[in-house]
């Protein structure tokens, strides 16, 4: 096993995770950067930027290294979610660089009349802050990652253990909801009703956290829920036939997807935390592991 050296101290904690499962990827995979660059498309030094958190791996490039320990349809969209929270966070500059800064009026010239002042109740000048049409890239950024996943995810049934009581739990009676289906995707459960009869399909509990996959039969829809919030450091949902979608940190609910018309191990909710990331299928088996 490769005796790494540290990361940098200011790589983000999306990155860092990232670079961790690579290592470990690495390891098992029993590679040298020089045998890696052979069986890969990336030279040596690609390799030893990556591994080292010096520059953010290309999906195609942590694909290929997975795909060298054997690793199965399930590993694939952990390791899918883990490189998306990362790309998210570096496609996004920090807050102080998006915000436009106040330009200084400048003295005027001697000669030279200054400008006048628009009346009182006119017109004022309008101020554009950093983002596409006024709306922040990390918005931007949420909708990429979405569609990305939304088009590279199949559906996935991760081998895992069964938790225990009896399931499916918590039926309710009928919501009286605003949404059904495909035109619910994107939406709140709760916002829109559909949390109202709302049941439990996969519920696993990890240290003080909650991690449950739940479903709406009146709306046809699925959503997770990771509580409490905090401590949370992503969520994704998986639909076959619907894509992925993907919650930055603090997000405790996800928004729904339209269930598909068997709810089988395919439909799939997984919360990321610190060190763990714990998944939770409508079959109501767990996989639950370390990040590195």
């Amino acid at each position: 096993m490769a005796r790494w050296r540290p990361l940098p101290a200011d790589l983000p904690p999306e990155h860092r995770r990232l670079v961790l499962r690579l290592r470990v990827l690495k390891d098992r995979a029993g590679a040298s950067l020089t045998a890696l660059a052979h069986r890969t498309s990336r030279s040596p030094s690609s390799w030893q930027r990556y591994l080292n958190g010096l520059a953010f791996p290309p999906w195609d490039a942590a694909e290929a290294l997975a795909g060298l320990t054997g690793a199965d349809d399930g590993d694939r969209v952990r390791l899918r979610v883990l490189w998306e929270a990362a790309e998210a966070v570096r496609a996004s500059p920090p807050a102080a660089e998006r915000e436009t800064p106040e330009r200084e009026t400048p003295e005027p010239e001697p000669g030279v009349p200054e400008a006048v002042a628009p009346p009182a109740g006119g017109p004022q000048p309008h101020r554009t802050r950093g983002g596409l049409g006024g709306i922040p890239l990390r918005l931007w950024a949420g909708v990429l990652v979405a569609l990305l996943l939304a088009a590279a995810l199949a559906s996935v049934a991760p081998e895992g253990r069964r938790a225990g009581g009896a399931w499916p739990v918590d039926v309710r009676a009928e919501a009286a909801s605003s949404c059904r289906g495909d035109s619910c995707a994107g939406l709140d459960a709760r916002r829109t009703g559909c949390a109202e009869d709302r049941r439990t399909l996969g519920r696993y509990e990890w240290g003080e956290h909650r991690v449950e996959l739940l479903h709406s039969p009146a709306c046809a829809t699925v959503w997770g829920e990771a509580a409490p919030p905090a401590g949370v450091r992503g969520i994704a949902l998986s639909v076959p036939g619907a894509g992925q979608r993907w919650e930055r940190e603090g997000s405790g609910r996800s928004r729904m997807l339209p269930a598909p018309d068997r709810l089988g191990s395919g439909v799939q909710f997984c919360a990321v935390f610190d060190d763990v990331q714990t998944c939770v299928d409508a079959g109501n088996r767990v996989h639950s592991g370390p990040l590195g």
